[in-house]
């Protein structure tokens, strides 16, 4: 993964602009797909995150254009703020080969990084320990 993490607002779904936390912060980041039937087990769980939250962003990898990522988002209630890698140049630049894939950034350093189905307890827990890492 790329030592330096910049997502370009120009491709985002949402008009906010997004920044990654920074002094002593983190966020989690996931990598998925429309197309992923695991990916659709880990979206309402990184909700009820997000819901609770840990700021997130989500990278929709190869899932159609923009408004067939916001239709899907819509269709399944999803909120957190998400880009789309249309083509998957993001995902690549990451080096993404899995979907799910959930990472915590802290102080812009990936400090945890895992791959398929996640619990909610699971994520917790692996939060609550960056957030004890300096």
């Amino acid at each position: 993964m790329p030592r330096k993490y910049r997502f370009d607002p120009s491709i985002r779904l949402n008009p906010r602009r997004w920044h990654l936390p920074v002094r002593n912060k983190r966020c989690c980041c996931i990598f998925g797909g429309s197309w992923c039937g695991i990916c659709k087990h880990t979206s309402p769980v990184i909700h009820r995150l997000h819901k609770n939250g840990t700021p997130v962003l989500a990278v929709a990898l190869r899932s159609g254009t923009a408004d067939d990522v916001r239709a899907f988002l819509q269709q399944q209630g999803l909120t957190f703020d998400t880009v789309n890698d249309e083509h998957g140049a993001l995902s690549q630049q990451w080096g993404v080969k899995v979907v799910p894939s959930i990472i915590l950034i802290k102080n812009g350093k990936v400090v945890h990084g895992t791959t398929g189905l996640a619990t909610y307890w699971g994520l917790k827990t692996r939060i609550a320990i960056a957030d004890l890492l300096r």
